[in-house]
């Protein structure tokens, strides 16, 4: 009994740095995958995978996110043009046009 616990404990004490390693690595693979990642979706929001910098097209991971960035400033624009046409220049006569149809 005691020998399969010093062999346990000598296990234990040689196999934890080795998986402390292995968890390091990892914790760096996976910064540097989300720094690439956070970088690439920079990129997007700067405009540079619309074809008006470097990027021409963004990284497979990233077209759902440009496609919805496109939709969203599509719809954006959309609004401004309508607010804009809906805006009245407010003139006496405007102002008469108005009050004598409501």
């Amino acid at each position: 009994m005691q020998r399969r616990s010093d062999d346990t404990k000598k296990y234990i004490f040689i196999s934890s740095p080795r998986s402390g390693d292995r968890l390091a690595v990892t914790v760096v693979i996976a910064e540097i995958s989300w720094r690439g990642w956070v970088a690439g979706l920079k990129a997007v929001i700067r405009g540079e995978a619309f074809g008006r910098g470097e990027m021409q097209v963004p990284p497979r991971e990233l077209r759902p996110v440009a496609r919805d960035l496109r939709a969203l400033i599509g719809d954006l624009e959309s609004e401004r043009r309508a607010r804009d046409e809906s805006q009245i220049n407010w003139s006496a006569d405007t102002l008469r046009e108005y009050c004598a149809t409501t």
